[in-house]
């Protein structure tokens, strides 16, 4: 089995198959009622059995928001930022949803478990390799896990039907719409640029 050169960013229709697929296992395993914010911490402990940390991640540098070590099956978010996670939540769910995207995307699950039944070459080292992630790197798996983490958090249906009850009549009342679905200005407004859903700000 080849896997998918890193290098190579994932097709849109794809992050989203992706993202779809995995709201609808949380909400089988978990009998969750799909609905706004998206659970994300469930969604990494109880269906993907991952272990969330917080550590001193400065070993890895500068900027380290957090970082996935596939063969641990942990995320762990970078403990200098906890002060930053606090102050616009929307971050941390963000960066806990980036990391999800790539065990998503990039991690041969099945090659942790089996490694000697795959050919892992062309994706990584899964014994000495971790996804390092640096607030405002570029890359094209960086690319992939932040579109993933998007849809994963602001999944097209919900986002309309939440929309349908709630106008966003000014700056005000979009920051408290995306603080209400656990998500940063930022990142609501990106999202919605996207759906090309009309918005002033």
């Amino acid at each position: 089995m080849v896997l998918k050169n890193l290098d190579v960013p994932f097709a849109n229709i794809e992050v989203a198959r992706r993202t779809s697929e995995l709201l609808r296992l949380h909400a089988q395993k978990d009998k969750w009622r799909p609905s706004l914010p998206v659970p994300i911490e469930a969604i990494i402990e109880r269906t993907l059995d991952l272990s969330l940390l917080y550590d001193d991640l400065s070993a890895h540098g500068a900027n380290v928001l957090g970082a996935l070590y596939p063969t641990e099956r942990s995320i762990c978010l970078n403990e200098k930022y906890l002060s930053s996670f606090e102050d616009c939540p929307g971050l941390e769910r963000f960066t806990q949803a980036h990391e999800v995207g790539h065990w998503q995307m990039h991690v041969g699950v099945a090659s942790i478990d089996h490694p000697s039944l795959f050919d892992i070459d062309s994706e990584f080292d899964i014994d000495s390799e971790a996804f390092i992630c640096r607030d405002g790197d570029r890359d094209a798996k960086e690319h992939t896990a932040n579109r993933f983490a998007a849809r994963l958090l602001m999944p097209e249906d919900l986002v309309i039907s939440e929309l349908n009850n709630y106008s966003l009549t000014s700056r005000e009342r979009f920051r408290d719409f995306a603080s209400r679905i656990g998500v940063s200005f930022a990142a609501l407004h990106i999202r919605l640029d996207e759906l090309h859903i009309p918005h002033q700000w």
